[in-house]
């Protein structure tokens, strides 16, 4: 069957990241980092504002820090994977339906989206803080099918994580595991576009 939609990840596919900054600046290490990470799956599941985990993460963290600087430094982890974009664009070009598909909050995604103006081109967003789950639930997926109509038999799916691949096939999604540029060059030759 050919490709008719083609769904990419954003955290390492579209855009590499980064965490260490992150973890580094908030002193983020394991003994408080399984307790932060409820607050993080709420975050990105769009169960608290933005405002809300600010503040959360400040107090638990016992960090003085403005919203503003709190922003920036949540944000600024990100690099634009240029050739991932190429692609994107090519298929684009060629008549495909192009989404993202992400585990992502509103700040990261609102920051992506205003320094990356080439990632508006999108025919559709399926982020997790707005659906209100993260691959690999099977709501994601589902929503994805529904909201834009399509069989996932003539989809493709694209991301860095085994277990996000696996949920895509539970619903006969076609996928590429991500793990470079130049591996992924050689799954996609397999495809019928």
């Amino acid at each position: 069957m050919k490709i008719k939609n083609i769904f990419f990840d954003l955290g390492n596919v579209l855009v590499y990241f980064d965490h260490t900054i992150l973890l580094n600046f908030f002193e983020i290490n394991e003994k408080n980092n399984n307790k932060l990470k409820k607050l993080f799956i709420d975050f990105n599941c769009g169960r608290i504002s933005a405002q809300d985990f600010y503040i959360r993460i400040k107090i638990y963290l016992k960090k003085d820090i403005s919203f503003e600087k709190f922003k920036k430094i949540w944000s600024e982890i990100f690099e634009l994977n240029n050739e991932m974009l190429d692609f994107a664009v090519l298929m684009k070009r060629q008549d495909k339906n192009i989404f993202i598909i992400s585990n992502t909050d509103e700040l990261h995604f609102n920051y992506i989206i205003n320094k990356w103006k080439e990632l508006e081109q999108f025919d559709g967003y399926i982020l997790s803080y707005r659906v209100g789950a993260m691959k690999p639930d099977p709501v994601i997926y589902k929503y994805a099918i529904e909201k834009y109509n399509i069989i996932p038999q003539e989809s493709l799916i694209i991301d860095d994580l085994p277990e996000n691949i696996e949920g895509a096939k539970k619903f006969d999604f076609n996928t590429v595991l991500f793990k470079d540029n130049g591996d992924f060059k050689e799954k996609i030759s397999k495809f019928d576009f």
